[in-house]
This record gives structure tokens, C-alpha cells and sequence, in this order.
């Protein structure tokens, strides 16, 4: 028997209704797979600020990144490190809070009047990273610089200037002051971070002051071993990420600070 034009008229539509189902269900499965499967977006961070600017005594602080890169598979994760100087003192980080659109967040706690902040944020993914921010160094409330005693740091050295992982790195300040110098400190923060197989990202940070010294009058030593006190440590990995600064205070109340210097372990 042969089927009615009406029939075959129904069939059509059943055949066509199946076709449009199959195109839906493979674009959007190719839509998944193409979020999915791209390519991860080159690492950058884009700014890093803080609020209130300036700094308020007392008040909290909030420190924004501003990333962007990674993917579906692969998100971007960001990490902040802070150390405070002079009436301050200590420091910490952690990872940073997705707020959404690129941006990350932290909160510091209030600090007292004159003191001094230095921090940093650094960005990875599964396969990438890290991407380090620029570095801020901020006053909270007032602190004096350049004041008459005349204090400075006039020559710093590192030796030697491409460690390897069982060196100790040694660091030589001179600091002249027309005053009695009454501290000189120093700060680190180190980094190293390594991707294995499947997506693995495997990676140990550390921080905190160094033992200072003054070898002769006006010149101050300290030293970078390995974390535990042994050259070879945690922390003197091939490819670790060191930054470090030296600050300075005498008796009539004027401080200095160093720039931010680094080395990475070769």
C-alpha cells in the first residue's frame, strides 16, 4: 500500500524536526567543546592598587588586582604578599578573593601611624605563570625621609649575584646617617612554582626578615640561605623568585629604605 500525501507530508516534518534537534545538540556540544578546549589567554596584570590612597592610620586597607588571562579549564588564581616598617611591623598574604571581572581582592589590617608597607601580587594557572604586579611601597599616615641627619644607603651589594642552589646569598648595606643609627632590617619574599602532567601545578612561597649585622661601623650584613638555615633549603630551588629590601632608622626619627632587589636561583 502506498502511503497518502498527507502521510508523507507528516513524515517530512518528523524528519526535519529530527534534523533541526541533531544541528541544536551538536552546535552546542561544539560550543563546549571549543570554551573547553581553547587556548588559555596570555598572563597580565593590568594595575594593583590600594584603598583609601593615601593609606589612613587605623583604617584597613584594600588592596585590588587587576588580571587577566587562564581559562575554563586552567583559571587564573592571584596571591598577594605585604611587609610593614618603622611603627609597624610583620606582614602576610595569602590568596586573593575573585571578585569577577579580572579583579581580585584583599583586606590588610589598620597599621599604626608611620609605618611603611611593601607589596606585591602575582598571577598563575595551571600552565602558566607566575606573573608578578609592580611592586608598592606606601607610607601609612607620616613618616620622615630625607630629614636633616642626612640618612641613606650610599652602597648594597649581593654576592654572588646568580646563586645556585646550594649557595647562601650575602648581602653588604653601607648606611650613613649624621645621627646614631638605632635599626637596620631586612625583608624577603620568595617564590617557586613548578607544572607537572595533567594540569598539575605544584608550588611554595615564603617570607619574613633576615638577621642583620653590622660587620664595621656604618656597614650591615645579612645573608639568604636555604629556609632552615642550610644553603640548598627550601626557597634555593632552581628557578626560585627572590625579591628583598633593606630599611633604616636613626634616633632623630628619619628612616630610608633600599629599592626592591631580586635574584632568581639558577
Amino acid at each position: 500500500m502506498r502511503a497518502s500525501p498527507a502521510a508523507r507530508n507528516r513524515l517530512s516534518r518528523a524528519q526535519l524536526f529530527t534534523i533541526v534537534i541533531v544541528a541544536v545538540v551538536l552546535a552546542a556540544t561544539g560550543a563546549v567543546a571549543y570554551v573547553l578546549t581553547r587556548p588559555e589567554a596570555p598572563l597580565r596584570i593590568l594595575s594593583i592598587d590600594i584603598s583609601p590612597d593615601p593609606a589612613v592610620p587605623g583604617t584597613a586597607i584594600v588592596v585590588d588586582v587587576h588580571a587577566e588571562g587562564g581559562s575554563a579549564l586552567s583559571p587564573l588564581s592571584v596571591e598577594l604578599h605585604y611587609a610593614s616598617f618603622f611603627a609597624g611591623g610583620g606582614g602576610g598574604g595569602g590568596t586573593m578573593e575573585d571578585r569577577g571581572g579580572g579583579h581580585f581582592t584583599s583586606d590588610l589590617p589598620a597599621l599604626e601611624n608611620h609605618t611603611e608597607v611593601w607589596l606585591f601580587a602575582y598571577a598563575y594557572t595551571r600552565s602558566q605563570g607566575p606573573v608578578f604586579s609592580s611592586h608598592l611601597v606606601f607610607p601609612v599616615g607620616t613618616i620622615l625621609r630625607g630629614g636633616a641627619s642626612g640618612l641613606a644607603f650610599t652602597n648594597v651589594t649581593q654576592v654572588p649575584e646568580r646563586p645556585g642552589p646550594l649557595d647562601t646569598v650575602k648581602v653588604t648595606a653601607r648606611v650613613d646617617s649624621a645621627a646614631t643609627i638605632t635599626e637596620v632590617r631586612s625583608a624577603f619574599a620568595w617564590l617557586h612554582m613548578s607544572f607537572g602532567s595533567f594540569g598539575a601545578t605544584s608550588f611554595s612561597s615564603g617570607g619574613g626578615e633576615g638577621p642583620v649585622q653590622e660587620a664595621s661601623p656604618g656597614v650591615y650584613t645579612t645573608a639568604f640561605p636555604g629556609m632552615g638555615g642550610a644553603p640548598g633549603g627550601g626557597g634555593f630551588e632552581h628557578g626560585t623568585v627572590w625579591f628583598y629590601r633593606l630599611t633604616a632608622a636613626d634616633d632623630t626619627g628619619n628612616v630610608a629604605g633600599t629599592d626592591i632587589l631580586s635574584f632568581t636561583v639558577a
